[in-house]
């Protein structure tokens, strides 16, 4: 899909309804799945997990920042960089040269604050690559970003669990990765605040998942 769009023959113009025929179901189906195949692969049962994605994220960048007017192209390029980034490939290539794609990333990200399907997969990515931080400045510094990205998600989308739930499954991964920074970025936003409000709320009470998610938040903060 985004080699095609970032074609000069269709892009921009063609691009929009072009990503607008890859429905979002699909993908929120392949991230489900990839989450259950990376926790197995954890417990040892798939060491080889992933090993067969290629490398998608020098295309999903090129269509994000060839793309810039297109929500499709932002919603469809950020989805592949999460879903890609449960492969080590994807990851290094977002981590390098100081993290240079994951900013570029972010930065197109922050252009639609209300965007739910673009703060989602956003915070998904963050989720994916996060282990991989460097354990340096440089990587306390993507974990800081990265809680801000969490502390406007939950600020905006109060009202969209499924939100919710990538934004406490982000914060817990970058938790775990810069302990002390993200504390330090999560103390600052409040976040114990903001998560327990989240854990007494109907909403919380009717996902599972985003309870289990925001008690993994609370456990970091």
């Amino acid at each position: 899909w985004l080699l095609w769009v970032t074609k000069s023959e269709i892009a921009p113009s063609g691009a929009a309804g072009l990503l607008a025929q890859v429905p979002e179901e699909l993908l929120l189906r392949a991230h489900s799945l990839a989450l259950d195949k990376a926790e197995e692969a954890r417990a040892g049962l798939h060491p080889a997990a992933f090993s067969d994605l290629p490398d998608c994220s020098p295309h999903a960048l090129a269509a994000l920042e060839a793309l810039p007017e297109s929500g499709q192209a932002q919603r469809v390029g950020l989805a592949c960089l999460a879903l890609g980034s449960f492969a080590s490939e994807n990851r290094n290539s977002l981590l390098e040269d100081g993290g240079r794609g994951l900013r570029s990333a972010l930065a197109a990200a922050a252009k639609r604050p209300h965007h739910p399907e673009v703060q989602a997969w956003t915070l998904a990515m963050l989720a994916a690559c996060a282990p991989d931080f460097p354990l340096d400045t440089q990587g306390a510094e993507h974990v800081w970003e990265g809680v801000g990205v969490v502390a406007g998600a939950f600020r905006v989308f109060r009202n969209a669990p499924w939100v919710l739930e990538r934004a406490a499954h982000a914060l817990a991964e970058l938790l775990k990765v810069h302990p002390r920074r993200g504390g330090t970025a999560a103390n600052a936003k409040q976040m114990r605040a903001v998560l327990e409000g989240v854990a007494a709320s109907p909403g919380a009470a009717a996902v599972p998942l985003l309870r289990r998610r925001v008690a993994g938040g609370l456990g970091g903060v």
